[in-house]
């Protein structure tokens, strides 16, 4: 039976390693290469059964669950949802966490959306359930077992007021998944993100919460690099980006939202709510990892001359975006593609050689494709799609 496997990994590609790099090239800034942690653990959990939010609310689960899924490979994932009065409730959020005992190699994510009010620390949250949680209580559950990095994102009102649900709105493909290693990954400590700053609506659509809509736009969409410092996720160039460089593009992009929804303010009774910020309550994260020369840090494949025209995948660095992605040993390299100027652009690879050559043809920005092949055990010629995997590596010299 034939099967389909496309192996489609966005890896980090600083620039040319040791034999990936051709001689007199330019050396470019330091890139940050990390201690990542093993695992992300997600916990979705959502209020999808009140009449007045489960629309958007049940579009929120969706939004988020896709985001991380898209943006982390799955050895390194796990996703728990918690949905309705029977699913998001006291009892299951404080023994899911309570099963994870010992976690300071994990990354840890808790991710509500649904009714909140502020409270003494910042936004309480109500479970389906009525159940009210406050800010310290929840801080407490998501620090059991001294999880590495500790994240809270919120998408709840910071008023006694209820979501106002709206039209629609569209969210654009992922772009970039090394954000998610740099924030989720590479980072100790601890996070809080709520929607909306004290005072606030945290308003939503059919598609929606703004301030989810926002941070996918922001962490999904927005480039790590690009021209204009403000429009780059990577503000400082440091090879990493940081949670207080996130920050500022969730809050753009959830005005952004805001503001295609409500351009004169959204009315409430006799006021006026102009905009909507997501508010950072405490950012207690360190990236960690250390600085070496980009003329180290590559694609990390390791590659060797097999036969006359063969390249075959030896294994990949340890630590390098190949090992991260976990790309298989023993597949052959048949071909580099990429598009410049809306022309594709394709090149045999013979050689282990041929590859340094091609890269430093490449465009400084963009991505190219590594066609790889899984050769047939029985050396038969005529192979399946599922034996033609492909690699795309994003060039950011």
């Amino acid at each position: 039976m034939r099967t389909t496997l496309l192996l489609a990994c966005l890896l980090l590609l600083a620039s040319a390693a040791a034999g990936e790099e051709p001689a007199g090239s330019k050396s470019a800034a330091p890139a940050l290469v990390a201690d990542d942690a093993a695992v992300l653990d997600v916990l979705v959990v959502a209020d999808t059964d009140d009449p007045k939010i489960g629309r958007h609310v049940d579009e929120d689960l969706s939004i988020m669950e896709w985001f991380f899924r898209v943006g982390v490979p799955a050895p390194r994932l796990k996703v728990t949802v918690l949905r309705g009065m029977t699913g998001a409730t006291r009892q299951r959020i404080q023994a899911h966490y309570r099963r994870q005992g010992p976690s300071s190699n994990r990354a840890r994510v808790f991710y509500f959306a649904g009714h909140g009010r502020w409270g003494k620390d910042g936004p309480d949250i109500q479970l389906p359930d009525g159940d009210w949680v406050p800010r310290d209580t929840l801080r407490a559950w998501v620090a059991q077992g001294d999880p590495r990095l500790a994240v809270i994102l919120t998408d709840v009102c910071s008023t006694y007021h209820g979501p106002w649900v709206g039209e629609g709105d569209d969210r654009a493909p992922p772009h970039d998944p090394r954000t998610f290693r740099d924030l989720f990954f590479r980072h100790t400590g601890r996070i809080e993100i709520t929607a909306a700053s004290r005072g606030q609506v945290a308003l939503g659509t059919t598609e929606g919460g703004y301030f989810t809509q926002g941070l996918v736009r922001a962490l999904a969409v927005t480039p790590r690099l690009a021209p204009r410092r403000k429009g780059r996720l990577d503000r400082n160039l440091d090879g990493i980006v940081g949670w207080d460089e996130a920050m500022i593009a969730i809050r753009h992009r959830t005005g952004q939202v805001f503001h295609e929804h409500h351009a004169a303010g959204y009315a409430r009774g006799t006021t006026v709510q102009r905009e909507q910020t997501p508010l950072l309550l405490a950012n207690e994260a360190r990236s960690h990892g250390r600085v070496i020369p980009r003329s180290e840090y590559a694609t990390g494949l390791l590659l060797a001359d097999e036969g006359a025209k063969d390249v075959r995948v030896t294994g990949a660095r340890a630590g390098s975006p190949a090992a991260w992605a976990g790309v298989p040993k023993g597949l052959l390299l048949r071909e580099v593609r990429w598009f410049h100027k809306h022309r594709l652009h394709e090149y045999p690879v013979r050689r282990a050689s041929d590859l340094q050559v091609l890269l430093a043809r490449a465009p400084s920005r963009g991505v190219i494709t590594l066609a790889l092949e899984r050769p047939s055990p029985s050396g038969d010629k005529a192979l399946d799609e599922g034996s033609r995997p492909q690699v795309n590596l994003a060039l950011d010299r």
